[in-house]
């Protein structure tokens, strides 16, 4: 019975072996399977036949110019594309080899302003096999900021299975777009130097003559003149003129409220000549009541009664 057992073992493992071994010789070429380079599609020269640039009439509701042209030819004329009218650029691209159409992965149509250094490029639409585009003159105006004139009509092919680009001139043609510019504003324009600001002030009134000016001076004067006449006849002197220090003080604290009466009419603000007026009104509230309570005792030789 043991023995039994152990050849039922050694056939397991035996057979166990012999899986293995045909796995790892089906990985193992699987894996040189996998390290063979993939085939690349082959690449092809192209070339651009069957051009046909026209004009559609919008309003008429047919073309009412066609162009075909041959293969590096222009443009016999420049077309004139009108405010309602479509430019249609149709084109095919085929295999140099056995001129049959293929398609392209980049098909463009780009339109140059020469003068303007501005250009707009248009993807050309697949249509069977060939390519076509059209432009509605007054639907794309935006596109090219309204700016009309002459443009260099040229189309680009581009594909990565391709072994040469193409990019074909076309020719001229020149756009009329609604409410059309012929020339846009530099937009660096706004940061040049601008010209300098002169500022021209009013001119001053003529002023009155001497004779005006000297009767004013002396309406002014008038009333202080007056005053001296007044106190002429009244018999007003400076006898008693008091000098006591508190008088002197009343006497500075008088002038300083004229003088800055003055300072409120030529530069102070009115909150700062209050300021200025709560101090000296305050010594010279002080100081007069001192003096006058001094003169009224000289005078009557009693005490003022509070």
């Amino acid at each position: 019975m043991a023995i039994s057992q152990r050849v039922l073992v050694w056939l397991g493992c035996a057979v166990l072996l012999a899986i293995s071994v045909e796995c790892g010789q089906a990985t193992s070429k699987d894996a040189g399977k996998a390290k063979e380079p993939a085939k690349l599609a082959q690449k092809i020269k192209v070339s651009l036949t069957d051009v046909e640039v026209s004009v559609y009439d919008n309003d008429a509701g047919k073309v009412s110019s066609v162009q075909k042209l041959a293969s590096n030819v222009k443009l016999s004329s420049a077309l004139d594309i009108g405010e309602n009218q479509k430019l249609i650029v149709k084109f095919t691209v085929r295999n140099a080899a056995d001129n049959q159409a293929v398609k392209s992965d980049q098909a463009f149509i780009r339109l140059t302003h020469p003068k303007a250094d501005r250009e707009v490029v248009l993807i050309a639409e697949q249509d069977g096999d060939a390519y076509k585009l059209e432009l509605d003159i007054p639907k794309r105006a935006v596109d090219f900021h309204r700016l009309s004139g002459s443009y260099e009509l040229r189309v680009d092919i581009g594909d990565v299975n391709f072994l040469n680009a193409i990019s074909s001139h076309l020719g001229t043609v020149k756009l009329n777009f609604p409410n059309g510019v012929t020339e846009l504003a530099d937009p660096l324009a706004r940061f040049a130097v601008k010209p300098e600001i002169k500022h021209t002030f009013r001119e001053p009134e003529k002023r009155p003559p001497a004779t005006v000016s000297s009767a004013f001076s002396l309406a002014v004067l008038a009333p202080f003149v007056l005053l001296a006449l007044l106190w002429a006849r009244l018999g007003v002197n400076f006898s008693n003129f008091d000098l006591h220090p508190t008088s002197l003080v009343f006497y500075g604290a008088l002038g300083g409220i004229f003088y800055l009466y003055y300072l409120f009419w030529v530069s102070l603000n009115m909150f700062t000549t209050l300021k200025y007026l709560t101090v000296l009104g305050t010594v010279a509230f002080f100081s007069g009541n001192a003096m006058f309570a001094r003169r009224h005792r000289k005078r009557t030789g009693k005490e003022i009664k509070e």
